[in-house]
């Protein structure tokens, strides 16, 4: 397909592929992990690597993807994670965004419900508001400003490993302790990176812990 966009347009592809991990974590669920794996790692490794039709690709997704076997056979990745400042600002909507969608939309007042309900997500540095949760709930008080927030994220995507993981860990394994952890028993490094880059854990996690991820 690659091929054919270039010869059609006269010039390179780029490649978007959003939640990668996707795919991963059915096979994970569905006990078929390692046939995946195979078939995603044969399929990146002719997409990006030996394709001479690419300008570049963009590849999104919550697993750190330098620890993924799928990509072994790729040396020209640049990784930006949850711990980058770089383009940290693009991830959702900032402070300042969200008080200006407040005051265009005639809801100041909101604000602080607002900032209660969907402020809690950081990159690098910087703190971010779940965009669709800001703008379901700015839409609902357009009809009704007396609206009460919910949690309008919560059935958007599968949780199914996050459950899962929890489950295989053994009971020194508290995930909704203090610091996201109680002990670490037996807590191997899937566990911890998965809960980490879904923003399960918080970024302010003991040196000795974050040591354990990255």
């Amino acid at each position: 397909m690659s091929q054919c966009l270039e010869k059609y347009y006269g010039k390179k592809v780029i490649i978007l592929i959003d939640e990668y991990d996707v795919p991963l974590e059915n096979a994970f669920t569905e006990n078929f992990y390692n046939e995946m794996v195979g078939f995603i790692r044969s399929l990146f490794e002719s997409a990006f690597k030996t394709n001479g039709s690419l300008e570049f690709a963009v590849i999104t997704g919550c697993l750190r993807i330098s620890k993924e076997s799928i990509f072994t056979g790729l040396n020209n990745l640049k990784i930006i994670s949850i711990l980058d400042e770089k383009y940290a600002e693009y991830f959702g909507f900032t402070p300042t965004e969200v008080r200006e969608l407040c005051d265009y939309y005639g809801l100041p007042h909101k604000y602080d419900a607002i900032q209660e309900w969907y402020n809690g997500y950081i990159f690098g540095n910087t703190n971010v508001y779940n965009p669709w949760s800001v703008i379901q709930f700015i839409d609902d008080l357009g009809e009704n400003e007396n609206w009460f927030p919910r949690s309008y994220w919560a059935n958007t995507s599968s949780n199914t490993v996050v459950r899962k993981l929890i489950d295989m860990a053994d009971d020194g394994y508290d995930i909704y302790s203090s610091y996201g952890i109680k002990e670490a028993k037996n807590l191997d490094y899937q566990t911890m990176n998965w809960h980490f880059m879904m923003q399960y854990l918080p970024m302010s996690l003991p040196g000795n812990f974050m040591g354990m991820m990255f």
